[in-house]
């Protein structure tokens, strides 16, 4: 199990890195580190017991390899120029709900914070939680807003391993941590995409471990929460 961790160490290191590289066929390249990473993460749960040193091991790597991919700038898509376009239209006190891109009123933002083309003719699809985690990363100005939402994106992602640690122990299946701690897709959407997707994961694991405890005054407050982020989980009420 040791030797997963460390090898899936290795791939959260350098597999970024090696399919940037690959410039005609990066996206082929991500579908592989992300199935080497799903392989390793396998391979460490089926080893795993529920002693300590075993979950000790399991989640250092697993708060190591989040903290690995700060550095990375998003790659696979162009969804945080959108975050950071609609937070700097709110932070300027319009509306994102009525002005798209190509609008002429956002002309001079639009030097400032450059989106896609496909973007340009669309108004923005978040719902207002989002809109204010996007507006809180823009305040850093068109420099450094990328990173304060990288950062952001990454506190979530910790949060969300946290939670889940507790949250399994709560139910008595810590041995299934390696598919929390490990997950390809919680880490890769979080450190390389960076999606908003991470805030309204952590927002219901928030309230899963409200709702292990019966807590269902905070259950339905997180899972609230999670909605106002992404539209998505609200059928977590039905």
């Amino acid at each position: 199990m040791i030797g997963s961790c460390l090898v899936f160490l290795l791939l959260s290191a350098l597999g970024p890195a090696l399919v940037q590289t690959v410039v005609d066929h990066n996206g082929s390249a991500y579908l592989l580190l992300h199935a080497a990473m799903t392989a390793t993460m396998l391979t460490a749960w089926r080893h795993t017991d529920a002693c300590a040193p075993t979950l000790r091991w399991l989640l250092f790597t697993g708060l190591a390899a989040r903290l690995l991919l700060l550095p990375v700038p998003p790659f696979t898509t162009h969804d945080v120029d959108r975050y950071l376009w609609d937070g700097a239209v709110a932070a300027a006190g319009l509306d994102p709900y009525r002005v798209a891109p190509d609008h002429a009123a956002v002309t001079a933002l639009r030097d400032l914070w450059p989106t896609p083309p496909e973007h340009a003719a669309y108004v923005t699809l978040y719902p207002p939680g989002a809109l204010a985690l996007f507006a809180l990363a823009a305040s850093g100005g068109p420099e450094w807003a990328p990173w304060l939402w990288k950062l952001l994106v990454t506190m979530a992602s910790l949060a969300t391993l946290m939670l889940g640690r507790t949250l399994l122990e709560a139910r008595g299946v810590q041995r299934h941590l390696a598919l929390l701690a490990l997950s390809p897709l919680l880490l890769l959407e979080a450190g390389v995409g960076g999606h908003i997707d991470s805030f309204a994961t952590l927002a219901l694991v928030a309230a899963l471990l409200a709702a292990a405890s019966a807590r269902w005054r905070w259950t339905g407050f997180a899972i609230g929460v999670a909605a106002l982020i992404k539209l998505l989980p609200a059928l977590a009420l039905l």
